[in-house]
């Protein structure tokens, strides 16, 4: 029993990255549930031992657990479960790949192997959750730019990271039963699985860009229209203005031509051009602001 719970005990950093990356992009739904249900899980990888019982509780972790225990959109929940997924697959490979070049190939699976090589126990275990780590940190950069703007295509990156961590679990799976004295396959296989993730994370930051730089062009399309209304009310002040003072210029020089009139002795005709002139202004008026020339 000792030895079953040091050997599984080893594998809970993992665990512990994984409710770190959940924390960190996702909100609980229930926390005290969630944090009941976290240390069950913790409880379970340590005590429990069965051939695919640590497999088990990393799905549960990596996908019952953003699916029902926090919330938010269904379609992020369904991306973070996926990257999370992808990256515990990826993670489990470069691990077993250091295992078994520290072992020189001995079985992974095997609990009497994994205490007979404690410290490459411990050593793989932990450079499998440091790998992890920085995976989910990278992702989680990424994820923090473009969930807002994927919504139209989580589905189909969620499916494409499905069939990304199926072929890589069918993959593990194959070389571990097929040629499992073969520690070369191993590091071969982890780097096929860091290239895939790495594409991966290289898609949602190019998207990330793709999307902020969607963002400046909404932005600089707004600036635009306000600049232009900005413009259009200035041109219409700077005619205001320039009509206001064409009337005061036309309205001295009929003062001039009053005063001219005046000045002659020509009363009869001032009082005349001032009435024809009070005529055409409400003349104007009534036409909508016309103004004698």
């Amino acid at each position: 029993m000792i030895q079953n719970a040091c050997v599984c005990g080893a594998l809970v950093p993992m665990l512990l990255v994984a409710y770190a990356f959940l924390g960190r992009t996702l909100a609980p739904r229930w926390p005290r549930v969630l944090r009941v249900v976290q240390m069950l899980l913790v409880l379970l990888m340590v005590l429990v031992v069965g051939p695919e019982h640590t497999r088990v509780i990393s799905i549960f972790a990596g996908a019952v657990l953003p699916l029902v225990l926090y919330a938010g959109d269904l379609r992020d929940r369904l991306l973070v479960a996926a990257l999370l997924l992808t990256s515990v697959r990826t993670a489990e490979m470069t691990g077993t790949s250091a295992w078994m070049l520290l072992t020189r190939g001995a079985s992974a699976q095997s609990i009497a192997a994994s205490w007979a090589n404690y410290p490459a126990h411990v050593a793989s275990a932990l450079f499998a959750a440091l790998v992890m780590a920085l995976l989910l940190w990278a992702f989680a950069r990424q994820l923090g730019a473009v969930r807002a703007g994927l919504h139209g295509r989580v589905m189909a990156l969620v499916g494409l990271l499905a069939v990304q961590s199926a072929s890589l679990l069918v993959l593990g799976n194959a070389i571990l039963r097929d040629a499992p004295a073969e520690p070369r396959l191993y590091p071969m296989a982890s780097a096929v699985c860091l290239l895939c993730v790495l594409a991966d994370v290289e898609l949602l930051r190019v998207a990330g860009r793709l999307r902020v730089r969607e963002e400046e062009l909404a932005r600089a399309r707004q600036l635009g229209a306000a600049v232009d209304e900005h413009a259009d009310r200035a041109r219409r002040e700077m005619e205001a203005v320039s009509e206001v003072a064409m009337l005061r210029h036309d309205v001295r020089n009929h003062l001039q031509v009053l005063r001219s009139l005046v000045e002659g002795g020509d009363e009869d005709e001032a009082i005349e051009y001032a009435r024809t002139l009070t005529q055409v202004w409400r003349s104007g008026e009534k036409d909508g602001g016309g103004r004698d020339a």
